[in-house]
């Protein structure tokens, strides 16, 4: 209802990866959400979260890497989110 709303954009994106019912879990349409939040506000690290947390369960590792560091250099070094998206992305990577 809200397209050029990147708080709702965020939000929608973040429900949509993080319901606790599987079958309403959309990676692929919170992917599209959260990469328009931060189009939309590129300089905001919650939504930078989120877009880390998206890429990842699209298997775009690289890509949440990315985005969850440029998350953290905006958030004074970010907080637990974006450690555990990291963390996560990583070790898909094997790296420890």
């Amino acid at each position: 209802l809200r397209p050029e709303n990147a708080f709702a954009r965020n939000d929608l994106a973040w429900k949509l990866l993080t319901v606790p019912e599987a079958p309403l879990r959309d990676p692929a349409e919170a992917l599209e959400h959260a990469r328009k939040a931060v189009e939309l506000d590129p300089t905001n690290g919650d939504y930078l979260n989120t877009l880390a947390l998206a890429e990842l369960r699209n298997g775009n590792v690289d890509a949440a890497i990315a985005a969850g560091e440029q998350s953290m250099r905006l958030r004074d070094g970010g907080d637990a989110n974006d450690w555990f998206v990291l963390a996560l992305a990583h070790a898909k990577k094997g790296e420890a």
